[in-house]
């Protein structure tokens, strides 16, 4: 009986010995007094050759020698790894606590900051509608019939059409994000691009992007409201609206990306093409903090589809 109970003790060591971290192993390892006077024997080692060390030292011959069969040592052995492992659990939760803790205060920061820009941007918004009515009201009595039409059809970013080519026009609405049968950013990433290869002036553009948007939308009213709205700040807040990561981390992902198992490669292909546009897109923003230069992306993406 008493030969069983220690074969089942020593099993319960060995496994709360792969529960426990290195620093505990090497602290259990002094000890036990098998760690050496300035820990030479621990000093360098691995988590699992000290695991070992521990192992042999339980397992020793001087043990089954002794008149309890070893009991009264693996009992303090077994008695110190509770308290180390309990100590490990306490530190590992405290450090989670403090992790969340501040994901939390991070996470308040953000919505604090978020609301005071809804703030800033309702104010702004308010006064834009209240200048534009008063603009309306000055210029209404001296208006020509082909000045009404013209601006019947702009909107309040909008300029006179050039002679030259036609009103841009983006096929499709922009939607919430993930919102069915709605534009897809990458759809309208290549519409702005394709505009822009066509010499489209870009307020036109971003007249255009405005309106594609869905009647009542937050967004709507945000970009409609927002003064000197540019193409590369239009681009930030597309990308920010769609959820969309920025063009360091795409970059990123297009250097690991690789062919999933049941990924036809055609699908791949299409997949990586998508990306490359993303990163293009991203890299044009004025506040991106890398500029990719596109033979770089392309040689990148030629290098993952040809991996």
């Amino acid at each position: 009986m008493a030969s069983s109970e220690v074969e089942q003790l020593q099993i319960e060591i060995f496994r709360e010995l792969c529960e426990l971290p290195r620093d505990a192993l090497v602290e259990l390892c002094d000890f036990l007094c098998i760690a050496g006077g300035a820990l030479e024997h621990v000093t360098g080692k691995s988590r699992g050759a000290l695991i070992k060390i521990v192992s042999r030292h339980m397992q020793r011959e001087e043990l089954e020698k002794q008149e309890d069969d070893g009991m009264t040592d693996l009992l303090l052995c077994k008695d110190k790894m509770t308290e180390l492992l309990a100590a490990a659990n306490l530190t590992q939760q405290q450090t989670q606590e403090a992790d969340l803790q501040e994901e939390q205060r991070q996470k308040e920061r953000e919505e604090e900051r978020i609301r005071k820009e809804i703030e800033a941007l309702q104010l702004q918004l308010a006064a834009t509608q209240k200048q534009s009515e008063k603009d309306k009201s000055d210029t209404r009595e001296i208006q020509t019939p082909a000045f009404n039409s013209m601006l019947t059809q702009s909107t309040p970013h909008s300029y006179p059409p050039t002679p030259w080519h036609k009103d841009l026009k983006i096929s499709g609405q922009i939607g919430e994000p993930g919102q069915k049968d709605r534009l897809t950013f990458s759809s309208l990433a290549r519409q702005i691009e394709h505009g822009r290869s066509k010499g489209v002036p870009e307020p036109e553009i971003v007249d255009a992007v405005i309106r594609s948007i869905i009647p009542g939308m937050g967004l709507c009213s945000y970009l409609e409201g927002k003064a000197n709205l540019t193409l590369p700040t239009l681009r930030r807040i597309l990308r920010s609206h769609y959820q969309e990561k920025s063009a360091t981390e795409l970059y990123k992902q297009l250097t690991s990306e690789v062919q999933g198992i049941k990924e036809t490669p055609q699908n791949f292909l299409i997949r990586t093409f998508d990306l490359r546009q993303k990163i293009l897109f991203a890299s044009q923003e004025d506040e991106s903090g890398l500029k990719y230069d596109p033979g770089l992306v392309q040689n990148m993406f030629l290098h993952t589809v040809l991996t």
